[in-house]
C-alpha cells in the first residue's frame, strides 16, 4: 500500500511504500495490521524496588533516586552519618566484662599501679570484722561458761575466737583466748577453755579470726612496694 507525496521542486508526485521495519518487505494492503502493530506506540515502563525509586510509565519522563537511610528506611550513607559511622569504637578483639546487661559479681581481678595512697581492702583478702564487745562478761575459775546479758549471741558464733579480760592466767595479762564451742542462749555460750579466775562485768570480745586475711592483704600491699599502715574502721578486727 504505497503513499503519494508531490515533489515541490521536481514537479512530480513520489510514491513511498510502507516497509515492514521486521523483515524489510514492502508491506501490502493486506498486511496493514502488521504496519499498525510494528509502528505504533507500545505502553512500556521501569520497574523499581526499594531503596531505588521513581521508576514507572515511559509516557513521561521518570528520575530514578534513592533517599537517604534512616532508621525506618533503607538507603544511602549520608557524609555526616559517614563521619559519625567511620569515627565509631573498632572491635575490642575480647568481650568486654561492663557491656550492657552485664550483671557483676564477686571479686575481680586485677593489676593495679600504686601512684601513693593506694588502699588495699582486707575484705577483698577474705576478711569479715564481724567481731563484737561488751563489757558484762562473767565467768567462774575452773568452769568454761561465759554469761552476758547483753551480748545477744547466736548459733552462728560457734567456732569464733573469743577474749575474756582478767578471766586467764597472768601468762597472757590476765586475757583468756579461747573458741566459743557451744551454743546455749544469747546470753551463755560454752567456751573451748575455762577460766582460770573467776570475773564480772569485764570485757568480752569475740568474732571471726581474720588474722590470715589481715595478713595476706598486708603481704599483697608489701609486694608492690608500698609501705602498710593499718587503717581501722567501724568493724571491730579480731
Amino acid at each position: 500500500m504505497a503513499n503519494t507525496y508531490h515533489d515541490q521542486l521536481a514537479g512530480s508526485d513520489l510514491h513511498a511504500n510502507k516497509i515492514d521495519a521486521t523483515t524489510g518487505t514492502e508491506l501490502t494492503t493486506v498486511s496493514q495490521a502488521t504496519y499498525d502493530n510494528r509502528w505504533t506506540r507500545q505502553s512500556r515502563g521501569v520497574n523499581t524496588s526499594a531503596p531505588l525509586t521513581g521508576g514507572g510509565s515511559l509516557t513521561t519522563d521518570r528520575t530514578l533516586s534513592i533517599p537517604a537511610a534512616s532508621a525506618a528506611v533503607d538507603g544511602y550513607l549520608t557524609a555526616a552519618n559517614w563521619i559519625v559511622f567511620n569515627a565509631k569504637q573498632s572491635a575490642l578483639g575480647y568481650a568486654p566484662v561492663n557491656k550492657a546487661g552485664d550483671a557483676m559479681s564477686g571479686l575481680l581481678t586485677a593489676p593495679l599501679r600504686d601512684y601513693g595512697g593506694q588502699v588495699y581492702n582486707a575484705k577483698s583478702f577474705g576478711a569479715l570484722g564481724d567481731g563484737k564487745q561488751v563489757l558484762d562478761g562473767s565467768m567462774t575459775s575452773g568452769n568454761p561458761i561465759l554469761t552476758s546479758t547483753s551480748a545477744g549471741f547466736v548459733s552462728g558464733d560457734v567456732g569464733k575466737i573469743v577474749i575474756v579480760t582478767g578471766a586467764g592466767g597472768l601468762g597472757n595479762g590476765n586475757l583468756l583466748y579461747a573458741t566459743i564451742q557451744a551454743y546455749s542462749s544469747a546470753t551463755q555460750v560454752t567456751l573451748s577453755s575455762s577460766a582460770t579466775h573467776t570475773v564480772s562485768s569485764q570485757s568480752v570480745v569475740w568474732g571471726t579470726n581474720d588474722f590470715a586475711s589481715l595478713t595476706s592483704a598486708c603481704t599483697a600491699a608489701a609486694s608492690k612496694g608500698c609501705t602498710v599502715f593499718m587503717c581501722l574502721s567501724s568493724e571491730k578486727w579480731v
